[in-house]
């Protein structure tokens, strides 16, 4: 029989199994539109594979209610298999993201996306296959991207990902535009007119990016860095995405940072070296007349930056727990220039969305001296208002109508004493400033402290060390992947899509005096052994804030939070890195959150701390 074998992938779960009773058997009849194979257990040409042309028009929910994404009528290939000893593997390859879908010999239908544990293909392991007639699908995730070519792959050892049809993106290929830029550049943004779109997935290759350009980059940057950030814009009349290969080899990828659609990439410490920028389409259709701009100064070369060293434009206020007059109260004026979204790109934002328009300066600096209650702050007016808070540890808190109507408001449940600044800003782009009051209570929200929504959010300043759970326990099996790479593999880097997060908070689950941020799984998210000199890089690539434990080959423990790019941790091992590695994927607030695990043999991304 068929069984549910989450849990027993060898490099990688997003593992959905259905089973349908009925499930399109006239579809499954059909004669294959690609290929067939008769193959019998223990086959000497393993993987047996497949060329095949994934997607088209049918919902794939035709076969089974649970299944997603798009596929013929007719299966791709016909395996007739002659079941033994062994299990059955059965994965895809493409530069698309792409899908599964399984008829099995007793009419139970099996789905998968993303389970091959690389990039976006698709795999499904069966355990004690039947023999008999498996009928095979290869789909595609999303609809309108045609019939890609795809490998399909039959296997009794493993998922395999190797595609002959695959065409990556080429930061070596000539671009139509090139330029020389040194840190303080003038005429400052420089502007690149470029034709945005194509038929290259800029997915291909472990990329980690999304959309839709040109193999060639557009633009070439080689850069001489000084002490100032770089920003990457691409403005147009469309939805717009960047793909941008460092000069240490990684990937960096944006969607709408920049506002009105238009991505945009911060890099915070820009290391010298050339840029290679492609500037895409989300979807495919065709081109777009589109710009680059290249600046020291922000997106689009606008200053949207924020100056916590600036005084306050309404003054200090320094509390202490239990302060008597609660709330307290100050009046304010609300609102400002710059945009909260872009002036918090490339920052750790550790809660909320931040929106709205605020000065560069924080209305209120509040210097708290904690006590055993919460900190509450919010705002009230007649404009429509948003608030941001960086706290003490630095990370930003954001809020948009969190407290009562439309005014915000935000709860730390162990606030940590020390300075808190504070801006209120109003949620659309004002001519002048508004006036608004700001409200510091201990007991509520609003200007009589006694409104608490029945829901909101509450964030903690957290301190894992007082926290305590279960040991993490690396003789577990890895809930995600057990890899093995060697010196110079491939695809490098290697990708694989995760879930971080777990109920466990990492620093009381293991013996160290390091700084252990988050919480994990008990059992290790990706167990590498690895074969090589190094140097190796390890570290997470999204847009949530994650964080890294790992034990090394020696034993002891290594870990981080935020030491990649923007949310993003990273860890880097050098000497004598032999040996398995047990790595945990934390989640800085205890959320489960989709990211990329991303294992290099180079340096951490550009924009790492």
């Amino acid at each position: 029989m068929v069984r549910n074998c989450v849990g027993t992938l060898a490099a990688g779960t997003a593992l959905s199994l259905v089973f349908a009773a009925a499930a399109a058997a006239q579809s499954a009849d059909l004669s294959p539109a690609q290929g067939s194979a008769e193959l019998r257990a223990g086959f000497a040409d393993d993987p047996h594979s497949i060329g095949v042309r994934a997607g088209g028009p049918f919902d794939a929910q035709a076969l089974a209610g649970s299944c997603y994404g798009y596929i013929n009528e007719a299966p791709n290939a016909v395996l007739q298999y002659q079941a033994g000893d062994y299990d059955l593997f059965l994965s895809a390859a493409s530069d698309e993201d792409t899908m599964l879908a399984v008829s099995a010999p007793d009419g139970s239908v099996i789905c998968d996306d993303d389970g091959a544990g690389e990039g976006f293909n698709p795999g499904i392991h069966i355990e004690d296959p039947q023999s008999g007639r498996y009928a095979i699908w290869v789909g595609t995730y999303g609809a309108g991207v045609g019939l890609p070519p795809a490998m399909l792959h039959i296997s009794e050892t493993g998922f395999h990902s190797s595609n002959p049809y695959s065409r990556t993106i080429e930061p070596d290929m000539a671009p139509a535009e090139r330029d020389r830029l040194r840190a303080g550049f003038r005429n400052d943004p420089r502007r690149y007119e470029v034709s945005a779109g194509g038929d290259q997935s800029l997915a291909s290759g472990g990329t980690g990016c999304y959309g839709q350009d040109t193999q060639a980059p557009d633009v070439w940057i080689d850069y001489s860095a000084g002490d100032l950030p770089l920003f990457i814009t691409g403005e147009g009349d469309f939805d717009g995405v960047l793909a941008v290969h460092t000069p240490s080899g990684g990937y960096l990828c944006d969607d709408d940072s920049a506002g009105s659609l238009n991505p945009g990439i911060a890099i915070g410490e820009p290391e010298s070296g050339r840029y290679a920028i492609w500037y895409g389409t989300l979807g495919q259709g065709p081109a777009q007349p589109g710009t680059v701009l290249v600046s020291e100064i922000g997106f689009s070369g606008v200053d949207s930056s924020l100056d916590l060293s600036l005084p306050a434009r309404h003054g200090d206020v320094a509390l202490t727990g239990g302060f008597p007059e609660d709330p307290h109260t100050v009046a304010i004026q609300a609102g400002g220039a710059s945009a909260a979204n872009l002036a918090t790109a490339g920052q750790l934002v550790a809660g909320g969305y931040c929106t709205g328009y605020v000065t560069r300066e924080p209305a209120v600096e509040l210097d708290f001296t904690s006590g055993d209650l919460p900190l509450y702050i919010s705002a009230a007016g007649e404009q429509d208002l948003t608030l941001m808070v960086n706290t003490p540890d630095g990370a930003w808190f954001c809020d948009d109508d969190g407290s009562e109507g439309v005014n915000p408001g935000l709860v730390f449940e162990n606030a940590r004493s020390g300075i808190y600044d504070i801006y209120v800003g109003t949620y659309s782009q004002a001519d002048t400033l508004v006036p608004a009051e700001l409200f510091i209570s201990e007991l509520g929200f609003g200007a009589t402290g006694d409104y608490t929504p029945e829901t909101h959010d509450t964030y903690e300043e957290f301190d894992w060390q007082e926290e305590e759970g279960e040991p993490l326990d690396i003789s577990l099996d890895a809930v995600f992947a057990t890899i093995e790479l060697t010196e110079g593999f491939t695809p490098s880097p290697y990708v694989i899509d995760l879930q971080a997060g777990g109920e466990e908070p990492v620093s009381s689950g293991i013996e160290t005096d390091q700084y252990c941020a988050g919480y994990a799984t008990q059992a290790p998210s990706v167990e590498l052994a690895y074969s090589g000199s190094g140097p190796l890089a390890i570290y997470t690539q999204g847009d949530r804030d994650t964080t890294l434990a790992i034990n090394r080959p020696d034993g002891s423990w290594a870990c981080d939070d935020d030491g990649s790019a923007s949310l993003n941790a990273g860890l880097s091992f050098s000497g004598d890195v032999q040996g398995t590695y047990d790595i945990y994927v934390g989640s800085f607030g205890g959320d489960t959150v989709p990211t990329s695990l991303v294992i290099s043999e180079g340096a951490l991304p550009a924009g790492a701390y």
